[in-house]
């Protein structure tokens, strides 16, 4: 009798010893990641080649792994263990995602969009078998990748894990995020700050506090930007947002000095080289904008990232016309990026002249993605405007609301007239085209025309 029930005792001692190694297992997972948020790149690569050495392999080391060489800019090493790690676990949808970006990082346009192609039909035919947070998270990003509603994925993936996870931070960084690139920062703020509440020394969360303020606080910006730093002293993103901060303010060599930071962590990141060619730019160093250039495309040869990037700060400059040209740039190797159309309205729309193909570009923002703030704001401008009366002298063409034209439109006229004969002939100064002036009856419509969004 004792010999028949062994085998079974042998199993049970089995199935314990291995749901024991499982739990343990998880666990050195877990402090791994942390030692990743952290910023503690080598320690976590260590950490995970580790994991992966070990017989009873977890197939979330090679994903942690991939991720951590990733953030200090190994990125053919990191997709090429993803690639691995992909084929031996073809269901897990985290871990596609993670080599989805791996692969745009090194420029596989085409192997990428692939896996997009795979991971939304897995989505669609095995949605049951994806259960955990981490796996729903990932079912919901794809979503949205491949087009899917926002409010939808909300309310079938990020809610629900809210709900029953509500200490999972990877929901909350969801949320914000899907606000941001809506550039929705009113939201996006809102459920940042509860997640800081929830995760107060987590630099992620600080870092998207800090990119919902930075339009419209830079005080606050800068607080929150200080917090990502302290709990994480590696955290590039944060040295590029701040690098963005000090280039509005002109503090150019602050702004160096975070890119300097940036480039020590990570020295492949197209978007710290690229806010170089920026720099070097402002200060009509060509050479070094050059070389920028080639760094920034050293990885990724057609990144799009990058001449939008640098367009749209030269725009925040007033230089129009170069950023209008570097978002046709990006156009060109990706014409269907709606950051760059949306821009490149922006950007026509301060030219003058290009309206006609400035309101189309708006447009198409507007109905690839409705959800857009600046891009709803814009089409919702562009009607409102479509009253204006056009007044026209000899070097000014004046578009204002009929009963305001009325009113003054004639002196708006002569007083642009005198300006412009005592001007020009103050700094010799020749006009070859007329100027377009609009005057706005509502101080929200003059905004949103001036920077995209009211207030």
């Amino acid at each position: 009798m004792n010999s028949a029930r062994s085998p079974r005792l042998l199993a049970i001692v089995c199935a314990v010893a291995m749901c024991f190694t499982s739990l343990l297992g998880a666990a050195e997972i877990e402090d791994a990641r942390k030692l990743f948020i952290g910023g503690k790149y080598q320690e976590a690569i260590a950490a995970a080649r580790e994991g992966m050495s070990e017989v009873a392999r977890e197939p979330k080391w090679p994903q942690l792994l991939g991720e951590a060489l990733s953030a200090v800019g190994r990125y053919a090493e990191a997709r090429d263990i993803l690639l691995r790690a992909a084929a031996e676990d073809a269901q897990d949808l985290s871990l596609r995602l993670t080599l989805y970006r791996a692969l745009l990082a090194t420029g596989a346009v085409e192997e990428a969009r692939a896996m997009l192609t795979e991971m939304d039909r897995l989505g669609g035919t095995r949605q049951w078998a994806y259960r955990s947070p981490e796996q729903r998270i990932a079912l919901g990003r794809v979503a949205l990748m491949v087009g899917g509603d926002p409010k939808r994925v909300i309310e079938l993936f990020f809610d629900p894990v809210k709900k029953e996870a509500p200490d999972f931070r990877d929901v909350y960084l969801a949320n914000g995020e899907l606000a941001l690139e809506k550039n929705d920062f009113a939201l996006a703020a809102k459920s940042f700050q509860a997640a800081v509440k929830k995760f107060p020394e987590d630099p992620d969360v600080w870092f998207g506090l800090a990119r919902a303020y930075a339009p419209s606080d830079s005080d606050a910006t800068n607080d929150a930007l200080e917090k990502a730093l302290k709990f994480n002293p590696n955290h590039t993103g944060a040295f590029l947002l701040l690098a963005d901060q000090h280039i509005d303010s002109e503090h150019y060599e602050e702004a160096g000095a975070a890119l300097d930071a940036a480039l020590n962590v990570n020295p492949n990141l197209a978007e710290a080289h690229a806010y170089r060619a920026v720099l070097a730019n402002l200060r009509a160093d060509e050479a070094a904008e050059k070389a920028a250039r080639v760094a920034a495309f050293k990885v990724w040869k057609t990144n799009p990232a990058v001449p939008h990037l640098i367009g749209r700060k030269l725009s925040q400059k007033y230089r129009f016309a170069e950023g209008a040209a570097l978002q046709r740039e990006a156009l060109q190797f990706d014409p269907g990026s709606l950051l760059a159309k949306g821009q490149l309205a922006n950007d026509l729309l301060r030219l003058g002249g290009h309206d006609e193909e400035a309101w189309k570009l708006a447009e198409e923002v507007h109905n690839a993605d409705p959800y857009d703030v600046v891009a709803y704001n814009l089409v919702t401008l562009r009607d409102a405007i479509a009253h204006f009366r056009t007044l026209e002298s000899e070097h000014f063409l004046v578009k204002m609301d009929p009963r305001e034209a009325d009113i003054y439109g004639a002196d708006v006229l002569a007083l642009l007239e005198r300006a412009h004969s005592t001007l020009t002939k103050k700094y010799g100064l020749t006009l070859k085209e007329r100027t377009i002036v609009e005057i706005f009856p509502d101080q929200k419509d003059f905004a949103i025309r001036t920077f995209g969004l009211p207030g």
